[in-house]
């Protein structure tokens, strides 16, 4: 086993279980710990801690390295559990954490839309938020669906590996992949991975500045501490801007061995790592800056007394 998968592979399994913890914490903190005023925001909360906690229990049951083969191909090496259970568990696993990843970042866009939404009006029912994701949602299942069916069968997969790695050792990995790039459902496989996020980007950095611009406008009539939670708003949507950076970062590394730019066993797993860290830094947001979840995770490791009971929030409404 080389040194690269060998560090790469701690470094997933440690993320990954971290990403697990802090997913499940957060899930429990939202349904629990979350004030009558955040209670419809906290749904987005949750729908973001399930959708990373899976994300990552994905993970590290694949353990995957992508490798592009010529704009032809594919190929999937997994180092996971997945490989004792058969290929196509590996296969479906990978897209199904592609999926959620997808989710994730609509989510994302919809999390800035609602807190700019709440600025000029009443915070929408929580019914009308479960809907909305809901539909949000038919676009990443799409997605699942269409690519579970480009798997390439078992010989043509070596054959293509072999062919342009002669010497390629694959270890105890399970491999698997996409031996047809230019069908549809490939086509459309790596065409919703690549290109949302620009569209999404984008749009969350356009939201973001008109946020902070009407923030400012509302600045003159605030009292100290709504100035403070408006200090600590902007905080988090500077964090939370920076997030889909790492889908970026994931898109670039496999478009550049997808192309032949550039040709190294790094890409091939820096591809999933950037991808796996949004699923680890999202619930981070919520964790430190809603300031009930962050006073709750100090009393639970002893840096604060139980006393405290009266919390504010890092959420704002100008019609309150």
């Amino acid at each position: 086993m080389d040194s690269i998968r060998v560090i790469y592979m701690t470094v997933h399994v440690i993320v990954a279980l971290f990403g697990c913890c802090i997913n499940a914490s957060l899930i429990y903190l939202a349904r629990f710990h979350s004030p009558g005023k955040i209670k419809t925001y906290a749904t987005l909360i949750m729908n973001f801690a399930f959708t990373d906690f899976l994300s990552c229990v994905a993970d590290i049951f694949t353990l995957q390295r992508a490798i592009p083969i010529d704009r032809t191909a594919v190929i999937f090496l997994s180092s996971g559990p997945c490989q004792f259970i058969s290929r196509t568990a590996c296969f479906i696993a990978y897209n199904f954490m592609l999926h959620l990843l997808i989710h994730s970042l609509l989510s994302l866009l919809l999390s800035f839309s609602y807190r700019y939404y709440v600025l000029f009006k009443p915070s929408p029912r929580k019914r009308t938020v479960l809907g909305i994701l809901a539909l949000m949602y038919i676009p990443s299942f799409t997605h699942l669906i269409i690519s579970s069916t480009t798997q390439g069968g078992v010989q043509e997969i070596q054959d293509i590996l072999f062919s342009r790695f002669p010497n390629f050792d694959t270890g105890c990995q399970m491999v698997s992949g996409v031996t047809d790039m230019a069908s549809f459902a490939s086509t459309f496989h790596v065409a919703g991975v690549s290109l949302p996020i620009f569209p999404i980007y984008t749009a969350i950095l356009i939201i973001r500045h008109k946020i902070i611009t009407s923030l400012g406008l509302f600045s003159a009539s605030m009292s100290n501490d709504t100035k403070s939670m408006h200090k600590q708003l902007l905080k988090a949507l500077t964090y939370q801007s920076m997030i889909p950076g790492f889908f970026v970062i994931g898109v670039v590394s496999f478009t550049l061995e997808q192309f032949n730019l550039v040709s190294h066993p790094i890409l091939g797993y820096t591809t999933v790592t950037a991808l796996i860290l949004i699923s680890v830094l999202t619930p981070m947001a919520s964790l430190v800056f809603v300031k009930p979840y962050r006073e709750r995770i100090r009393i639970f490791v002893g840096l604060k007394s139980s006393t405290v009971e009266r919390f504010s929030v890092v959420f704002v409404t100008t019609t309150a």
